[in-house]
């Protein structure tokens, strides 16, 4: 049975008006993967947009992104792997992760939602919370307790900088996760915090 990787997932809104807000971090993650790997046929399905590479001769890596907003997006991923038979431990959700600052990134197997509606109707849809999860950093507002504003609103530049270079850190490790490697990517990631 295959360990690693086979569909990375990002979770954000559609449309260019969300394009560089926080709540789309997971989008931007996969938007560096496809750069990494060269994969730029991507193909309009059923369920959202996707692409496929080659990692290794024998074995077909996915990214997808879905076409409904977040918090309806469950459905499609679900629908997405079911239809490739991509089993729950193969999927990578990236998202945005307000417990964590700007520039600080991590992988976790399982684990409840932090109040995430995406990552919520993930595990809804999905059947169960067994899957990795990369949680981008996007810090909290600290002058305002409206989360839903301050995720929808972009970063400042020097935000968005440091969260760009954790994300092309974690994509150059990649091929670790497509591997099974999930213990070298974790060790590799975690020695990394820009945030501080």
């Amino acid at each position: 049975m295959n360990e690693g990787i086979r569909l990375f997932v990002g979770l954000g809104n559609p449309g260019t008006n969300y394009e560089c807000t926080r709540h789309n971090a997971g989008r931007w993650f996969i938007k560096q993967l496809l750069n990494k790997y060269n994969a730029s046929n991507i193909k309009k399905g059923k369920q959202g947009y996707y692409t496929d590479f080659q990692a290794h001769p024998d074995q077909k890596v996915y990214c997808f992104e879905s076409e409904k907003y977040m918090n309806e997006c469950g459905q499609s991923i679900s629908a997405f792997a079911k239809f490739h038979k991509i089993e729950p431990h193969q999927i990578l959700v990236a998202y945005d992760e307000m417990d964590l600052s700007p520039g600080s990134i991590r992988l976790k197997l399982g684990g409840g939602s932090s109040g995430h509606n995406g990552l919520k109707d993930c595990k809804r849809h999905i059947h169960t919370a067994d899957f990795y999860r990369l949680r981008i950093g996007v810090g909290r507002c600290a002058f305002s307790a409206d989360a839903a504003n301050y995720v929808l609103s972009s970063p400042r530049s020097t935000e968005r900088e440091k969260i760009d270079a954790v994300i092309e850190n974690a994509c150059y490790y990649a091929d670790c996760l497509i591997n099974g490697k999930m213990d070298e990517f974790m060790n590799e990631l975690h020695q990394i915090n820009h945030g501080v």
